[in-house]
């Protein structure tokens, strides 16, 4: 029979970011800062950053309709993806300085939901996720 083991007192801080009706926060990084995405109330998702003094920082690329951040590394590079007009969605990474660049992978289908998906970057900026392509088939990248 397992026995349960209490955690140690703990602290919970809630948060969402202005105009947020739904806030997804996907990683966190050892200096406690968080990657993720809230819904505002025209039913778009937004990229934001959480810092460890509770300052929210939103961020999209241009154009995009559904910005996605998946993960967070130790330096702050946040990867994820983000969509455009078409439903096709794209990958994305903002470095610690705030520029955020796009990309796709080569052989990514072009249709909607033909698309590059980033799910995690580590801390030597390598990216890994997965690509749709124009079968509707999933493969992995790198």
């Amino acid at each position: 029979m397992a026995t349960a083991v209490p955690y140690p007192a703990q602290v919970i801080t809630s948060f969402d970011p202005s105009g947020s009706i739904d806030t997804v926060p996907r990683s966190i990084n050892a200096a406690g800062e968080i990657a993720g995405h809230y819904r505002d109330g025209s039913n778009v998702d937004h990229g934001f950053v959480w810092d460890d003094r509770g300052t929210i920082t939103s961020f999209d690329p241009a154009g995009s309709m559904d910005t996605t951040p998946q993960s967070i590394n130790a330096v702050g590079e946040i990867t994820g993806s983000c969509g455009d007009a078409d439903g096709i969605f794209h990958g994305l990474v903002r470095d610690h300085k705030s520029t955020i660049t796009s990309f796709g992978a080569p052989l990514a289908g072009s249709g909607a939901l033909q698309s590059t998906f980033p799910n995690s970057v580590n801390a030597a900026g390598k990216i890994a996720g997965l690509y749709r392509d124009g079968t509707f088939a999933d493969h992995g990248f790198v």
